[in-house]
């Protein structure tokens, strides 16, 4: 049957081997089968077990079991040349992971490239460590498969001076999600048939096996421990776990802590337990967060720990790295943590000046509003800013000791100031004689 062939009105079974060519069916009831159908249209049609070639499929229609255009359904997701659509959730800002990817790193503006401190450096993601040394840092990368899946950065742990005591030593790297950007993913968390993914690349100096887990902080405290499985030394592997809902699971719809994605080089037996099951839920307690770690990568100095490419998604399904604008993703850090330039000026220049008043401000500053009213760190050529107040006849200066800081309830403005009060009546001026001034605002869990 072929060249124009037009069937309609009827209710059948097509099942003799054809050949249909520039073929439309527009059968109100028709199951067809066992079929070829080349540049055809299929209306309100049931193809199975069919080979289906530059065709339309609509109003109604269905295609199962279907070779489809190098396109395959399969359990109801889509694959188009071997990657994943979404099977669930959003199609954009699927990734509930902020810069995953270890692209936004405001401080390194100021201390370089590594950091021998405990905490935030790598934007959204908090460095744990305790017991010998440890170096974070944001590296370049120059190849392998995170570079071919267009990753540049990682995100690395190097153990400068390596641990020495077997249960208290840890080192971790974690991003804590907002509740209310789980509650409203589109997850059904308390139902074991519902489903998130994570995904991410992995690599170790060290061969070794690995552990890290999934943490709840909403009603009782529940832990997904998984595994990496066995690292080759220096080689980048994908690490992908399906992870269903759980009924003791809960999200408030607020900003506080929700999901705590914790990837570990090393915890000792003190947070660690041998009778821990990966890959299930279970209570947290801070002694059984995964099972007992080998120890190797711990106590190896200058063994690295690196890793990029983090995403969690909603569905049973690891679909290609959602990769925003760049602009997009340091607005979205910049709710947890900002880095603002308050002075940036060469020698005797005047930052302030007023008449009276209770302290010497900079002026208001708009700031990206925050998860929470942020903490304010200050730092820079603190040394070289100078508070003068006039009395007298004479300007009088003092050093500035401390800085401090203050937020409008809205989040949106920050102010500096420096607190010794200018007495009414008082003519002040902060001046700086070389350098710059800024402040970290960290609204980080």
């Amino acid at each position: 049957m072929s060249n124009a062939s037009n069937l309609a009105g009827f209710s059948t079974v097509i099942t003799p081997p054809s050949d249909i060519n520039v073929g439309i069916i527009t059968a109100v009831s028709a199951n067809v089968t066992n079929l070829d159908v080349s540049a055809g249209v299929v209306t309100a049609a049931t193809l199975s077990g069919t080979t289906v070639s530059a065709t339309t499929v609509s109003a109604g229609g269905s295609v199962t079991g279907a070779d489809v255009y190098a396109t395959t359904t399969t359990s109801n997701s889509l694959v188009v040349n071997g990657n994943n659509y979404p099977s669930n959730g959003s199609f954009s800002f699927r990734n509930l992971v902020m810069n995953g990817d270890m692209r936004i790193c405001q401080v390194s503006e100021d201390f370089g490239i590594s950091t021998t401190a405990s905490g935030l450096w790598v934007d959204r993601f908090v460095d744990e460590f305790n017991g010998g040394a440890v170096t974070q840092s944001q590296q370049p990368l120059t190849a392998g498969g995170p570079y071919d899946e267009g990753h540049r950065n990682f995100l690395r742990l190097a153990n400068t001076t390596a641990g020495s005591t077997v249960s208290t030593d840890y080192r971790s790297v974690k991003q804590t999600i907002e509740a209310q950007n789980v509650a409203t993913s589109g997850w059904k968390y308390a139902d074991t048939s519902s489903y998130v993914t994570l995904s991410f690349w992995i690599r170790s100096s060290v061969a070794q096996e690995f552990y890290g887990y999934l943490k709840t902080s909403d009603g009782t405290e529940s832990r997904y421990a998984f595994s990496t499985g066995s690292l080759s030394a220096d080689t980048w592997t994908k690490v992908t776990k399906t992870i269903p809902g759980y009924s003791n699971l809960t999200f408030n719809n607020d900003n506080g802590a929700g999901l705590e994605i914790n990837i570990s080089a090393f915890w000792g037996t003190n947070y660690t337990d041998s009778g821990v099951t990966t890959d299930t839920w279970a209570n947290y307690a801070s002694g059984t967060r995964t099972p007992d770690f080998t120890s190797t990568w711990n106590t190896t100095s200058n063994a690295t720990f690196d890793v990029t490419g983090v995403q969690l998604e909603v569905g049973d399904k690891v679909t290609p790295f959602e990769r925003r604008p760049y602009s997009v993703e340091l607005e979205l850090c910049r709710r947890y943590f900002e880095r603002i330039e308050l002075i940036s000026v060469g020698a005797q220049s005047v930052v302030s000046s007023g008449y009276g008043g209770l302290n010497a401000p900079i002026p208001t500053l708009r700031i990206t509003p925050k998860r929470a009213i942020p903490t304010a760190t200050f730092g820079g050529a603190t040394s070289n800013i100078q508070y003068f107040h006039y009395t007298n006849g004479v300007w009088t200066t003092t050093g500035v000791v401390a800085w401090f800081g203050t937020s409008n309830a809205a989040l949106e403005q920050f102010m500096a100031y420096y607190p010794v009060a200018s007495a009414s009546g008082i003519n002040y001026l902060i001046r700086t004689s070389v350098g710059y001034l800024f402040v970290y605002l960290s609204a980080e869990y």
